[in-house]
């Protein structure tokens, strides 16, 4: 999300994110979907998710992102000087 609302380019791959914001975030995430399968997971209570949750996760926040940005660019477009 971060790097879809970060720049007014439209699309948000025009414009390179600094290298500790894309290492960052990928680390997070990274860290978010490999927790669940660390010997970590159970100490912390954690299940890993079925494959079909993970395949409907991704489809839920690519059409977010695609939603997100397409409403920049038309929110750009009108009201930008």
């Amino acid at each position: 999300m971060i790097f879809v609302i970060r720049t007014a380019r439209t699309p948000f791959y025009k414009s390179k994110p600094g290298k500790w914001l894309t290492a960052t975030c990928l680390g997070v995430a990274a860290l978010g979907l490999l927790l669940p399968y660390s010997p970590l997971a159970a100490g912390l209570g954690l299940v890993p998710l079925a494959p079909v949750y993970l395949a409907t996760l991704m489809v839920i926040v690519l059409s977010y992102l695609a939603l997100v940005g397409t409403l920049k660019h038309l929110f750009l477009k009108r009201f930008s000087v």
